[in-house]
């Protein structure tokens, strides 16, 4: 019997371990006493179950050792001693490792059954039965068994490694309850209760790692040589264990208490790296096992319950032991396969239902017997055993459900388990090995830790832990530097608790944490070398299965985490948080000097009382006295307070489980924050702020840009090193489907592609996880096939079937090791929904938030110019609504920036941004966010745009987009330029910079082609402006249409929403250098609606009123800074009138370019509409608000670099250093080259209805023109114009056998048209009212510019083009009506306002010094008429003075460094009235006959008839470019030079003739006449400029007509007449500086004529000829007698300006000149007649001379001035001849000759001096003898 009792006890404790431990071997020497069994080894099967890719290669142990106390077997223990054990352990090759389960089958169903029977035979037993005296003895020997294990050694090696674990001894012994060991007797009813107590002894355990293994025992080595173990951890501990009665429910049934003494854990890099590999062995054997498993396994398991019951109740009812004897194979295979798929816990719980309805089937049958037997039935007639009715049955399940519970279950409030441990020291060393140079490592280090831990039977329990100090060392250069330690010694440090408690109600939860002062003096050489000792990849590779099996354990721990937390917060779990940390001190360093302080007194979390009625629980987290420091000296006295003494309070509210049902009831939310924060005072300068954006570098050390050089060049040997395969595919877009070659490399589970072989970065990867192949054939590519995975559909195409075949094979292969799970979407759909039904809300209100921003390395001070930016906000609200979807709301009651870049002379002016609410207790702006839908409504908002400052503000954001674009650094660096940047200075930058820009060509050569291939077409979809409207309000057709046409899907869900509305917005512009205020804008209800969708975006803006401020005082400019308190706005746009709608709304839709590609590389579209509006021209503000627009606006937004490119050239250039050339353009190469390589545009249009424009001379002006007109339409067109590629160029690149090699040369020129179309104009004069000027025309202008010019430049110097920008327009016939004055302000009009400088560029333009250095783009501006008439009036006459006609004019302006305005007509008409308002052509083609609609439409616009639409319908006609202009009739030509504003006029009329009326031209001339208030002085200096004014007639004739009309006298030749004044001082400025004494002598001296009136004339003739043949004929045909012949004449007067400085006035000093040359007069009588004829009619004309003075003169000059006339003339020679034409025949009777005459006459003051010299002769005709009579005489006259 009582060998039976041993070994029972010996085989179920050993005999399932060790070889040769049987009954057999146990009956021959266990009467012996003592047994030893040597040289015994472990099983080979224990590893079977662990499922590891382990194989037992070696096991001994080398003794065994029984001691049996035969004779005190009662009383004395059985040891068992086990001695020099060793097991070494192998890696299994994979091609041994074997998937088949039908072991792990057999064994799972022997636990189960086994399990099942114990069970049940347990239940079986009677419950008065008592225990046999062989169970007592078996009890008190397992009870009273001495387990001692000595020596012990496990071992795992591998070829390159080993580790293991070894133990001197472990002791397991019987002791009392005072743990002396004893012997326990628990057989007597008396000791039942008493426990059993456990001493276990551990002694030396440790864990060693040997990297470089050098001897292995597999391979049959010696144990004894075993000498070196890389100790990793070391422990030695004592347990005492108790294991109470289960029926005694006051203690613990299990109780462990251990005491350690130290713990000391060393783990180096090298170890770590060679464990992941250990672990990666053991991913990659679960990895198969699971891939073979999974084609078995379903979502859900539960669907094999029932079988596994019915046939496991088989088992038990048939005594079964083993599958095999069901029978059936079916159900053999079906009853293994759950065994296979089915968790083992699962199958236990399943079993003990199978289990339960056995012993209800044995209760059946026994109460069954025991009726039967009563004979209950039999005198009814029944049958001896009757059924089991259901009441009966009830009773039977639930007597043993009872009797289940009575003999498993305690108490569910009695403690199962109680763990205290005590350790007095742990010491944890991280080490990094890598590194040859010198060892870095942490150091943590615990003292006196004690950790108590008890858990209920009802799964409550108490967690406690107390740890008395911790410290974090960091060793580095063979130094220990202290990182974290207490600041002050305690006790009690750390302490913590969690305790559960359930009742039946509620469970509560209480967790308590208490941390005392703790210093941290963090080293960022921490994080970097936990990264490097952690790092596996550097140096080694680590294959994706790891990674992938780590991924998804760190999912599973994420998912079960997360769905605990929703658990705890929906569940009934009552929460008791009290968590503190006393005084935290963090000091972070910077660098050696420079360092953060972080203090704060407490933080705190705690639970806030609450009563039984309230629906929350409030939990409250504060943190007071929270301090922020920045220290720039370790050991300096300046600090700078960032944030001081701030006290935070959050609350958070649970909603009480009780109360769960009204989140659906009542919307209640499940969770609210709710906190109201004191206001937040932020101080920082620009130092710290840089320190501040770098704190995750300084937490987070990043790596420099050598070491990224190297770790990308590393990466890609890895990747090269460990490729399956590389090669050039054929890659199909996603979205356009073209085909691109890219070399990819297929590195073990990824695709790597680069654009080329030896690009150094890929430009994308493609991961094979969860994907799969298919071949397919697509388009024409033959030899293609497909990988999808959750990112979509790639598609690739190789060059054959081989390579076709190689690629699908080794992707197939990578790709098998992972299968795609189907349960994946249906947890993400789960947990989507479970998220639902959360609600959270946050409310979050800030009184006051103030943050100072300080000037470089500056501190607070008192001094506001240290100061750069004080941003401060008023009652911030902040509002989160958390409910399916997330809907925030933002609220602002006040909100201003102000900024120091510039310390302006105004205070106001140092305002950037104020938002400010016009109603009180009104937010000033609001933000709703409820999806992904937008609002945000603003009341007033005032900005000051200042370049400057948003350039500082971006500097500042720079800084943040740096630190985040480190790592895209060297995207695109090619191998041989990675080498290039080592080398620094030495780099071949040429060589690089042609590299870059072939790289570039490639780059957009695929755009490029599908640009030109695409037969998509854009512009035939809004041919009209119905079309384009309907094209902008539908701009979902590109997703539908445009796409469809790519075969790709469209999504019509919007992704981002935003609505904007405005009340009121004020702008002011300040320019960048000079600071000055240049404009004004303010605008009224502004809304706008953003969208985004899959491919487009949208935007709709709406103004209800736009106003524009000139804020210049131009033309009197000031600097707007200095003289802010003289500024007077001038507005310069505005509404025309009153009315709701509004008044510019402009709508945009930008597609993405690769999905619209088309042929006239449109991607954007916009649309402005402008209702009725008026806007003030004035030329040289516009000029300088455009170029602001341009350069200062849009630049700023879109190259804010290329503001700045010049800066250090202006600089320099102040210096007189010339070593830098200034920048037309900015950007790297690969930028400038991408705006011209395949260039993409905006179609713009834009329409105004009713648009007034206003132009005036000077802003102040109350007189000026307006232009009135239906509607405006402009619009935009791109084109190829290959006039402007003068020579082509580019680069010459390198050959290549690819064909998708582009060509890089410059063949092509693109331009730019702005076309604009005026419908229904008329010009309007307004002086006291508006007065009708012209008559309805049309207007069509076209501007035209080249593109890329400068881009094109830059980058290429071969290339040239003609840059100048081309205004090409043309007017419809119009009638013009213009009075005198009318006239004089046309005049005044432009010379003010198109043609003055008041030399104030240098202040408003942008680079104004560089602008200056470059030759200005040529303009040409030509506005073709085909035919104008101008009607001249005056307000004396009730009908026109005189219509001037011209056809085919063309006013042509060209500015290059100068100004050039001219004006050309090919033919030239002028008509005159008279009283009856009949018309008289004097000037032109004489015989044509006067168009009298054009008289009827100027008296309808005399009488003020409005017409109301054009007359004419008006085709666009543009003249032909070779337009003759010196054939032209008539020319002016206007030039100003620039930048003196000197300016020169000449007239021209050519081969015109001209009837003389002398009033008529008189009153021209008096009409026409120019008054000084016409030209603009200039106000810089005082000066008016000079002005030189030159009329020409020449080739023409001139025609004076008598009385009769028969005969006229003509005259042809050339005259001229010059008017000329010089520059100089104002007169009124020279009197002024006169009388104060400041006048310059030399100035004066240098004026000289100021004045200069010049008449020539040149071969000049006067001849008599019949009217009709004048008017008809050409002249040379005209029979006609020469009555002067050809002659030259000039006249001039001159005015000297003299000064006399004692009487302090100036007067002038007059010259008149006259000379004529020889020349010959013959006339007659008959001539005679005529020219009094001629005489009398002039005489006998009504029509009055009229002086139509329009200024007022002032009198400049004294009126005592004195009188200094000097006159001059000089006659070369005069022949005067009488001819008598009686007769037939002419015959002269008389002739007069002068030759060489002179006269001179001067005048001073009352003196006259006259003096002539006259040389003359003369002859006369006598008929008697047909002699002469001559004389010749000399005359002298002096006075």
């Amino acid at each position: 019997m009582f060998e039976k009792i041993l070994q029972r006890v010996l085989l179920t404790y050993f005999g399932k371990f060790i070889t040769g431990f049987d009954q057999t071997n146990l009956q021959l020497g266990i009467w012996s006493g003592n047994i030893v069994i040597e040289n015994v080894a472990l099983k080979q099967e224990i590893l079977t179950d662990l499922e590891l890719p382990l194989e037992l290669k070696f096991s001994s142990i080398g003794r065994l050792i029984l001691k049996i106390p035969w004779n005190k077997l009662s009383s004395a223990p059985v040891e068992v001693v086990l001695e020099n054990i060793l097991i070494v352990f192998n890696p299994l090759p994979q091609q041994r490792w074997n998937i088949d389960d039908s072991i792990q089958i057999k064994r799972k169903f022997s636990k189960l059954l086994e399990k099942a029977k114990s069970s049940i035979s347990l239940k079986k037993k009677e419950p008065g039965e008592n225990s046999s005296y062989f169970e007592k003895l078996t009890l008190k020997v397992i009870d009273n068994l001495q387990v001692s294990l000595k020596n012990i050694h496990f071992r795992f090696e591998d070829p390159n490694y080993s580790f293991g674990i070894k133990m001197d001894s472990l002791t397991a012994l019987t002791t009392n309850e005072q743990f002396v060991v004893a012997f326990v007797d628990r057989g007597d009813k008396d000791t039942k209760f008493v426990p059993r107590n456990k001493l276990i002894d551990l002694q030396q355990l440790q864990l060693y790692w040997n990297g470089n293994e050098t001897i292995f025992i597999s391979q049959y080595v010696p144990q004894e040589q075993l000498k070196i173990f890389d100790q990793v951890i070391q422990i030695s501990a004592q347990c005492k264990m108790v294991i109470n009665h289960k029926e005694r429910f006051e203690k613990a049934h299990y109780l462990l208490d251990m005491s350690l003494e130290e713990i000391n854990l060393n783990l180096k890099h090298s170890q770590l790296i060679q464990m992941i590999s250990f672990l990666e062995l053991i991913s990659n054997y679960n990895s198969r096992v699971w891939s073979q498993k999974q084609e078995l396994m379903q979502l859900d398991v539960n669907i094999h319950q029932q079988t596994f019951c019915d046939l496991f109740f088989q088992f038990l009812k048939n005594d079964m032991k083993e599958v095999e004897q069901l029978g059936e194979e079916d159900q053999i295979l079906q009853f293994k396969n759950i065994i296979r798929v089915v968790p083992f816990k699962t199958l236990e719980s399943w079993s003990a239902i199978a289990q339960k309805k056995y012993l209800l089937d044995l209760k059946v049958q026994e109460y069954q017997r025991q009726k039967s037997k009563k004979g209950w039935f039999s005198f009814l007639g029944g049958q001896t055993q009757e059924e089991v009715t259901d009441s009966e049955l009830k009773q039977l399940e639930d007597f043993i459900d009872n009797e289940e519970t009575s003999l498993v279950c305690r108490p569910s409030e009695s403690l199962k388990f109680k763990f205290i441990a005590k350790l007095k020291k742990a010491h944890i060393q991280l080490v990094k090995d890598n590194n040859t140079l010198q060892d870095e490592g942490i150091i943590k280090q615990l003292e006196q830790i004690e950790i108590d831990w008890a858990q209920f039977e009802n799964k409550d329990f108490s967690f406690s832990m107390i740890i008395k100090k911790v410290s974090l060392q960091l060793v580095k250069n063979r130094q220990i530097e202290e990182i974290c330690q207490p600041t002050q010694e305690t006790n009690e440090f750390i302490k913590v608790s969690l305790t559960k408690t359930t009742t039946s109600k509620v469970c509560r939860l209480d967790f308590r944490f208490l941390m005392q002062s703790l210093t941290v003096n963090y080293n960022p050489c921490i994080i970097r070398i936990i990264r490097e000792i952690t790092e596996v990849k550097k140096g080694d590779y680590v294959e994706q299965r790891l990674k992938t099996a780590t991924w998804n354990q760190i999912e599973k721990i994420q998912d079960s985490t997360e769905s605990s937390l929703q658990n705890i917060l929906q569940s009934n779990i009552q929460l008791k948080i009290d968590a503190k940390i006393l005084e935290p001190i963090l000091e972070l360093s910077i660098n050696s000097n420079e360092f953060w302080l972080v203090k704060m007194d407490s933080f705190h979390i705690r639970t806030k009382p609450s009563n039984q009625q309230d629906l929350y629980e409030n939990f409250e987290i504060s943190i007071s006295k929270f301090k922020f420091f920045y220290y720039p000296e370790r050991f300096g006295n300046q600090i700078f307070q960032i944030l001081n003494d701030y006290n935070l309070v959050v609350l958070v509210q649970r909603l009480k489980s009780i109360h769960n049902e009204l989140m659906i009831k009542e919307n209640k939310p499940l969770i609210t924050i709710i906190g109201k924060l004191e206001p937040i005072n932020i101080m920082i300068n620009e130092k710290v702020y840089k320190h501040l954006i770098y704190l995750p570098e300084t937490i987070y050390p990043t790596l420099s840009e050598d070491q990224r050089l190297q770790q990308l060049q590393l990466e890609k040997q890895l990747i090269l090193k460990y490729k399956v395969k590389d090669g050039y595919l054929k890659r199909q877009g996603q979205l356009i489907k073209t085909w691109s070659s890219q070399y990819v490399v297929l590195s073990n589970f990824d695709l790597y592609f680069y654009d080329q072989e030896k690009i150094l970065m890929a430009n994308s990867q493609l991961s094979l996880f969860n994907s799969t192949l298919e071949q397919l054939q697509v388009d024409d590519q033959l030899h293609s096939f497909k990988i999808i995975n959750k990112q979509g559909e790639h598609i690739f195409a190789c060059e054959n079937h081989v390579e076709l075949s190689d690629w699908i094979n080794k992707i197939k292969l990578q790709i098998e090791q992972y299968q795609s799970y189907e349960g994946i979407k249906q947890k993400q759909e789960e947990q989507i929904k479970a998220k639902q039904n959360e609600k959270m809300q946050i409310d979050i209100q800030i009184k006051k938030i103030q943050v100072k921003l300080y000037k470089e390395n500056n501190y607070p001070s008192v001094y506001q110019e240290h100061l750069l930016f004080l941003f401060k906000l008023n009652n911030l609200s902040f509002q989160t609504l958390k409910q399916q979807q997330i809907q925030q709301i933002i609220q602002v009651d006040n909100l201003s920036i102000q900024d120091w870049i510039f310390d302006y002379q105004n205070p106001q002016f140092q305002d950037l941004i104020i938002l400010s609410n016009k109603i009180e207790n009104q937010p000033s702006l609001r933000i709703d966010i409820a999806g992904k839908k937008q609002l945000i409504n603003v009341d007033q908002l005032q900005i000051n745009w200042k370049p400057d400052t948003f350039l500082k503000l971006r500097q500042l954001s720079q800084i943040i987009s740096d630190r985040k674009s480190r790592k895209w650094y060297f995207a695109g660096v090619r191998d041989f330029e990675a080498d290039q940047l080592k080398r620094g200075k030495n780099c071949d930058h040429e060589e690089v910079k042609r590299n870059k820009l072939i790289d570039g060509l490639k780059r957009a050569f695929n755009k490029c082609q599908r640009y030109g291939q695409s037969k998509l077409k854009v512009k035939h979809k809004f041919n009209t402006l119905i079309d384009h409207q309907n094209f902008l309000d539908d701009y979902q057709w590109v997703e539908d249409e445009i796409l469809s046409s790519y075969q790709i899907k469209s999504s019509k869900d919007t992704l981002m929403e935003l609505e904007t509305s405005i009340n009121f917005i004020s702008i002011n512009f300040f320019h960048r250098t000079s600071h000055c205020l240049l404009f004004k804008c303010d605008l009224d209800e502004v809304k706008f609606t953003f969208k985004k969708l899959q491919f487009s975006n949208y935007l709709d803006t709406q103004l209800k009123d736009i106003s524009l401020y000139d804020m210049t005082n131009y033309p009197f400019t000031i600097d707007s800074n200095q003289e802010f308190h003289l500024i007077q706005p001038q507005k310069l746009v505005g509404k025309r009138d009153v009315y709701d709608e509004w008044a510019v709304r402009f709508r945009f839709s930008g597609y993405d370019e690769i999905i619209i590609a088309n042929q006239e590389r449109i991607n954007a579209f916009l649309l402005i509409e402008i209702n009725p509006v008026f806007a003030i021209y004035q030329h040289q503000p516009l000029m300088r608000q455009i170029d602001y627009i341009i350069n200062q606006i849009v630049s700023l937004i879109r190259e804010p670099d290329a503001l700045t490119m010049n800066t250090e050239f202006i600089e320099q250039k102040r210096k007189n250093n010339t070593r830098l050339k200034a920048k037309r353009v900015w950007g790297d190469i690969e930028l400038i080259q991408s705006k011209f390589i395949c260039p993409t545009f905006i179609d713009l249009r834009i329409v105004i209805n009713k648009p007034l424009a206003i132009i005036k001379g000077w802003p102040h002006f109350s007189e000026y023109f307006q232009l009135d007109c239906e509607v405006v339409e402009v619009y935009n067109k791109q084109y190829i114009d290959m006039s402007r590629l003068l020579q082509p160029g580019g680069i010459s690149l390198i050959q290549s056998l690819e064909q998708w090699m582009p060509d890089g040369r410059i063949l092509k020129a693109w331009s730019e048209a702005y076309c604009i179309e005026g419908h229904n104009m008329q010009l309007q004069y307004y002086e006291n009212g508006i007065n009708q000027v012209s008559t309805l025309f049309e207007f069509n202008l076209s501007f035209e510019r080249a593109l890329h010019y400068f881009e094109i430049n830059e980058l290429y110097d071969n290339v040239k083009m003609d840059r100048s920008i081309r205004i090409r327009s043309c007017m419809s016939p119009t009638i013009l009506k213009l009075y005198r004055k009318e006239y004089l302000e046309i005049c005044k009009m432009i010379f003010h306002n198109f043609t003055n400088d008041d030399l104030k560029d240098k202040l408003y333009i942008h680079d104004f010094e560089v602008s200056r250095s470059f030759e200005p783009a040529p303009i040409s501006f030509w506005l073709d008429f085909d035919d104008i008439s101008i009607f001249a009036l005056s307000k004396k006459s009730e009908q026109p003075l005189v219509q001037v006609n011209m056809k085919q004019m063309r006013l042509e302006w060209l500015k290059e460094k100068h100004i050039d305005l001219n004006l050309f007509s090919q033919l030239i008409s002028m008509y005159n009235y008279d009283d009856q308002n009949n018309e008289f052509m004097f000037v032109g083609e004489l015989n044509l006959i006067p168009d009298q609609q054009k008289l009827f439409q100027v008296n309808q616009l005399i009488k003020g008839f409005q017409p109301t639409k054009q007359r004419q319908e008006f085709n666009k006609y543009v003249f032909d470019q070779e337009f003759i202009k010196e054939q032209s009739q008539f020319q002016m030509l206007f030039h100003i030079q620039k930048p003196s504003s000197d300016k020169e006029c000449q007239i021209v009329l050519r081969n015109v003739r001209m009837i003389v009326e002398p009033t008529v031209f008189v009153n021209v001339g008096l009409w026409s006449r120019l008054e000084q208030q016409c030209w603009p002085i200039q106000t810089e200096f005082g000066e008016m400029p000079s002005i030189k004014m030159i009329v020409e007639i020449l080739n023409s004739s001139l025609c004076l007509q008598g009385l009769d009309n028969n005969y006229i006298l003509g005259t042809k030749g050339d005259i001229s007449y010059v008017w000329n004044r010089s520059r100089f001082l104002h007169p009124e400025q020279i009197i002024i500086n006169l009388k104060n004494d400041q006048l310059d002598k030399k100035l004066v001296e240098v004026i000289g004529d100021a004045f200069e009136h010049k008449v020539n004339l040149k071969n000049l003739e006067l001849f008599k000829c019949k009217f009709v043949d004048y008017i008809n004929y050409d002249l040379k045909q005209v029979r006609k007698r020469h009555i002067i012949l050809p002659f030259s004449l000039f006249f001039c007067l001159k005015n000297e300006l003299q000064v006399e400085y004692s009487k302090q006035f100036i007067y002038y000093h007059n010259k008149f000149s006259f000379h004529i040359d020889k020349t010959i007069c013959k006339f007659s009588y008959q001539d005679l007649l005529l020219i009094m004829s001629i005489s009398d009619k002039l005489k006998s004309s009504k029509q009055e001379v009229i002086r139509e003075p329009i200024y007022q003169q002032e009198e400049v000059v004294n009126q005592e001035q004195p009188i200094n006339n000097l006159y001059d003339a000089i006659i070369s020679g005069l022949q005067i001849v009488v001819i008598n034409d009686a007769g037939e025949a002419y015959v002269p009777v008389f002739d007069l000759t002068l030759s060489e005459t002179q006269l001179q006459f001067q005048k001073v003051n009352t003196k006259s001096i006259f003096s002539t010299v006259i040389k003359l002769s003369s002859s006369f005709y006598k008929s008697q003898n047909c002699s002469l009579g001559t004389y010749f005489g000399e005359l002298q006259f002096f006075s």
